[in-house]
């Protein structure tokens, strides 16, 4: 788990801090999560209960429930901000795939975080259903204009859960590349042709996150580690 605290932009001291704690010493995954967050809390140069929109995104790439953030990261992320004092109605849930065939709702309902949102009086929200907003990344070094899907544009915290797999064009996907799902859809996949091989996606994937890092200073990353897709398949059908 990480808990970024980049300044650099905005003039002051840069840093990071990290948790990480061993789900297996756990009854469960939301109170591995919960504890892991507490651990860091102290440090968090923002106070999450005077957000006005946090969200929350997960790596919903398909149907396949391997491939995917599990639901008891997510659960654990929604539990620790409702004991800290956020209101359920300004916590959302949002992704999009970007493979053509499903959207990020059918994909929820598919591996249960839409019966989650209901449980816990939470909106999820398809990056589709919105228009982008069109954005430049400053001194970027193949990716100069992109969209940003409206739900990431306007939230006031970013909290990343990614999960760890192996990946075709990446070698590994992990928090960096799950920033690359603020790219709604299609437009996602029109800019994954701008990398031509591992290297040249890398640079795609950096320009990507230096957006993040400029635009969305408060955020913080859950990173599911539990259980790991490996394989040339993934990140969608490898083993696990």
């Amino acid at each position: 788990m990480e808990h970024s605290l980049e300044k650099d932009l905005l003039g002051n001291k840069m840093g990071t801090r990290i948790s990480i704690v061993n789900v297996n010493d756990y009854s469960s995954i939301p109170e591995a999560v919960i504890d892991a967050v507490k651990l860091i809390e102290n440090d968090l140069h923002f106070n999450l209960k005077s957000a006005e929109y946090i969200l929350i995104k997960p790596n919903l790439i398909s149907s396949n429930r391997d491939a995917c953030t599990q639901p008891g990261f997510v659960e654990g992320v929604i539990d620790y901000l409702i004991k800290v004092g956020v209101e359920a109605d300004k916590i959302k849930i949002g992704d999009s795939p970007g493979q053509g065939q499903k959207n990020a709702a059918f994909i929820a309902k598919k591996i249960g975080f839409h019966d989650l949102c209901l449980n816990r009086g939470v909106e999820f929200v398809d990056f589709e259903g919105e228009v982008p907003a069109k954005e430049t990344i400053e001194e970027s070094v193949i990716m100069k204009d992109f969209y940003v899907s409206q739900p990431v544009k306007d939230c006031d915290v970013l909290i990343n859960l990614p999960r760890l797999k192996t990946h075709a064009e990446a070698t590994i996907t992990g928090a960096i590349k799950n920033y690359y799902g603020i790219i709604p859809g299609g437009l996602k996949a029109k800019k994954h042709v701008l990398g031509k091989n591992a290297e040249e996606f890398g640079e795609v994937l950096a320009d990507n996150f230096s957006w993040v890092v400029k635009n969305k200073p408060n955020r913080l990353t859950v990173y599911d580690l539990h259980t790991i897709m490996e394989g040339p398949k993934g990140p969608i059908s490898g083993k696990c």
